[in-house]
């Protein structure tokens, strides 16, 4: 009983290390026919269609066989049956054929085998050729790791933005020659977008991924099966806006990533930052402040202003925050239109755009506006946003109504900063926002100005 006992322990074990084992490619014996003419081994007789890849047919090094030639002893030339067959190959480091016919494939690579008949008189009677194309002999090869983390960043332009990862490289390790291979892929989570490709220089895996999750992906090469678990993870930042008063501080945080970063200022003569991500705003301005993780960047547009200027945006948002719009009882603490708002805000400047008791309408502000030369010029273009040439408490007006007022003005609306919502290359991706609309509201071309 105790003997019957080991010897199934032993063959549970035995079991268990052959499970455990990665899968072998097995050399492969098949015949391949020819016909003269023949070139690239077209008409051959494969059995296995592991190794056919497109039009090409690929072999393992260990692969054997022997050649036989599709001849039945009559051919154009009239000159009877073949006696005697002639082999010669162009690199017989890579296959060895002996004169029967009988070949092997030794290493990997590309070498062409000619198969000449002759009959008995010694004439040619028949012809062919067949290329050789060799994977390399990945049995020994392993992955530098089993765990990738991909960082995702937003990118895109002025209209629309994407998630997207820098490539990342897994080193094959003992990784023969890639002259020729075969490679599919599959992630358990086609949510996560996992792409994969062989970099055969460099003799790695470049795994790019679109989608933010955990999968895991399963990569054959020349038939041996390697999986690696793929981690995802959008990269962000806690704030991608900021309005700052002179002299203040506030500090910035990269989310979704652990490793180094270098943070830096578009303008550091409006905003410095230490190595940490802590900002301090010194001159009244617009800068973009972002970190640099690799090649990729992420940030925070900063606008600076006077303390006073900042009180005026602040009410601004609060009114469209709290308060009810109504043209009716627009003068009411509780309720607001476009023009009442801004006035409201800015009579905390002291400022009232010529009535000091009663909001004027949104025209009469822009004409106002005009005839004290506070017109930015360009207006909200893409150019003055691109180059931050607006700043926070800047008024938008939208024209070209027939109302019979100055310039055609129907409403008016107050720009309360930037967003960074990514990098396109170098170039920091801007959007708008504003006092009591949706942001990146506004549109070229319409009249700005600056109280």
């Amino acid at each position: 009983m105790k003997k019957l006992v080991k010897w199934s322990l032993l063959l549970m074990a035995a079991v268990m290390m052959y499970v455990g084992k990665a899968p072998e490619v097995c050399a492969m014996e098949r015949v391949i026919t020819l016909q003269a003419g023949d070139e690239g081994g077209e008409v051959s007789t494969i059995y296995n269609e592991w190794y056919t890849y497109g039009t090409e047919t690929y072999f393992a090094v260990g692969d054997n066989g022997r050649f036989e030639a599709n001849y039945n002893g009559d051919n154009w030339y009239g000159y009877g049956p073949m006696v005697t067959k002639q082999f010669t190959v162009t690199d017989s480091a890579v296959v060895q054929v002996d004169a029967d016919g009988n070949y092997q494939v030794l290493a990997s690579g590309t070498t062409d085998v000619t198969m000449t008949g002759y009959n008995a008189e010694g004439q040619q009677v028949f012809q062919a050729q067949y290329t050789f194309r060799v994977i390399g002999d990945v049995t020994a090869m392993t992955l530098e790791k089993s765990v990738v983390d991909v960082h995702l960043f937003q990118g895109g332009n002025s209209w629309w933005t994407y998630y997207e990862a820098e490539p990342i490289y897994v080193n094959l390790l003992n990784a023969p020659d890639f002259g020729y291979y075969t490679m599919s892929f599959e992630s358990a989570d086609a949510g996560v977008g996992v792409e994969c490709s062989l970099d055969t220089e460099k003799k790695a895996l470049v795994i790019k991924a679109s989608g933010e999750g955990t999968t895991t992906l399963s990569v054959t090469i020349n038939g041996k099966l390697f999986t690696l678990q793929i981690k995802a993870k959008k990269v962000g930042i806690n704030k991608n806006s900021s309005v700052l008063a002179k002299k203040k501080t506030t500090s910035l945080k990269v989310k979704g990533y652990t490793g180094k970063v270098m943070w830096k200022s578009t303008n550091t003569k409006v905003v410095s930052v230490s190595s940490s991500g802590k900002i301090k705003a010194k001159k009244v301005g617009n800068a973009v402040v972002y970190a640099s993780i690799g090649e990729r960047k992420i940030g925070c547009a900063v606008s600076v202003v006077t303390p006073k200027m900042k009180k005026v945006i602040n009410k601004a948002k609060k009114i469209a925050q709290t308060c009810t719009y109504s043209q009716p009882k627009r003068m009411s603490s509780k309720y607001y239109d476009c023009s009442s708002l801004v006035w409201k805000s800015y009579k905390k400047a002291g400022k009232n755009f010529g009535n000091k008791y009663y909001a004027p309408v949104s025209a009469d502000i822009g004409k106002w506006c005009a005839s004290h030369k506070k017109v930015i010029k360009g207006g909200c273009s893409e150019k003055n946003i691109d180059s931050m040439k607006l700043r926070p408490g800047d008024l938008l007006f939208k024209t070209g109504a027939k109302n019979g007022r100055y310039k055609g003005i129907y409403h008016v609306e107050m720009f309360v900063g930037y967003q960074c919502d990514g990098f396109n290359g170098d170039k920091p991706i801007l959007g708008t926002l504003w006092a009591a609309r949706a942001e990146n509201y506004g549109g070229s071309g319409y009249m700005m100005a600056r109280p």
